[in-house]
């Protein structure tokens, strides 16, 4: 059953109308209201070896009853690598140590080969309820993390990430001639806009696995060179009404860099990007990232008065609140209390809160997929998950 669990409102513009413009084409209904839904983290996919043991499939009538008009991956579309026999006494010991390379150990996980790739992807685009909601969209659009990619935190030295980038695209339908496949050794990164003129979104899909340098690398970067020139121009140009940056990894919050990945282990690339979002007036920036296993909305001031809001969520089938199926069911409740005494006692930075448990913090532990609607009449953008 769907439940709205966290909500937000995010006024687009100073003003509170947009100025009048035509409805894009075959992207928006008649209504002038635009909904975009993204998820991650969709284990289970039916006939295939799960990641986490769930083995279920996921209700894709609960994203199609929303009636979107493109949904995005968020990363983890499937979970190709495998988990080692001793996998539940070497997680723990990736969260304390979390700097230890993916290969230290016997590694966290055991990484994908290509065919692996391919069934996975195959199973997924065979599930009837997925088959229905990619009918009924305007788009399929996202990025990869690193289960999908093929091998747990992986980086830019995975052996197969050129097949995998093949794979991903042929997941996604993308042609023959688009330009993520003209790019010879870069990643899956790219950009699409829906609708036109004042009625127009861009999304930015980044790509934090291709290129991304080992952790614990001195000067190591998240994005890599090529894809930064690539998105700085395309900011500074965009003429889009607003932007949805796709970011597999957390950008926003920081102090959590001995627990997950995310943007602030890399502390130069977080504040180039987001110096790059000031710098290109990027109009109504909102990021959308999954991998934690739970939702939760952020915001951060920017210099002049805006507002960057970035929605995590993650995941579809599984979470700290469910548990990974792998693990223990007294281990489950240990992760359930620890992630609740985690939300109420820590500070972190740049959550949003409102009155109720868990400190007020605009979060949930359970699974979700998440949601922008943009109402263009009224000129606001309305995030859920």
């Amino acid at each position: 059953r769907y439940k709205m669990v966290v909500a937000g409102l995010l006024v687009l513009f100073a003003s509170s109308t947009l100025p009048d413009a035509t409805i894009g084409a075959g992207t928006f209904d008649a209504t002038g209201v635009t909904r975009i839904i993204f998820a991650s983290c969709k284990d289970g996919a039916a006939g295939s070896a799960t990641y986490v043991g769930n083995n279920v499939s996921f209700d894709w009538s609960l994203v199609s009853n929303r009636q979107p008009h493109a949904f995005i991956w968020a990363g983890d579309a499937i979970y190709a690598d495998h988990l080692p026999p001793h996998r539940t006494l070497w997680w723990p010991l990736r969260l304390l140590l979390p700097d230890l390379p993916v290969q230290v150990g016997g590694s966290a996980s055991r990484g994908a080969d290509p065919d692996e790739l391919q069934a996975g992807y195959a199973s997924l685009l065979a599930e009837p309820g997925y088959i229905a909601l990619r009918s009924s969209v305007a788009a399929v659009l996202g990025t990869w993390d690193d289960h999908d990619y093929g091998l747990d935190n992986a980086d830019n030295t995975f052996p197969h990430r050129d097949t995998s980038k093949r794979h991903f695209l042929d997941f996604l339908g993308a042609p023959a001639k688009d330009a993520r496949r003209r790019r010879r050794g870069a990643g899956v990164w790219g950009a699409t806009v829906l609708g036109e003129g004042a009625r127009s979104v861009m999304v930015v899909a980044l790509d934090l696995r291709y290129h991304r340098d080992p952790y614990g690398m001195e000067g190591g970067d998240i994005l890599g060179e090529e894809q930064w020139e690539w998105l700085e121009s395309l900011l500074f140009s965009s003429t889009a009404r607003a932007h949805v940056l796709v970011s597999s990894l957390q950008l926003l919050p920081t102090g959590r860099e001995r627990l997950s990945e995310g943007w602030p282990r890399f502390p130069a690339a977080r504040r180039r990007l987001l110096r790059l979002l000031v710098d290109a007036q990027v109009r109504a920036p909102v990021v959308v990232s999954g991998d934690v296993h739970f939702a939760e909305l952020m915001a951060a001031r920017c210099e002049g008065g805006g507002t960057l809001v970035e929605l995590t969520s993650s995941g579809l089938t599984h979470s700290w609140w469910n548990g990974m199926g792998f693990l223990p069911f007294e281990t489950k409740l240990y992760m359930r209390a620890a992630a609740v005494l985690a939300f109420l006692l820590v500070p972190w930075r740049y959550r949003l809160c409102r009155p109720g448990w868990l400190g007020g913090a605009m979060l949930d532990l359970g699974e979700t997929f998440g949601e922008l609607e943009i109402d263009w009449g009224h000129g606001t953008l309305t995030t859920r998950a």
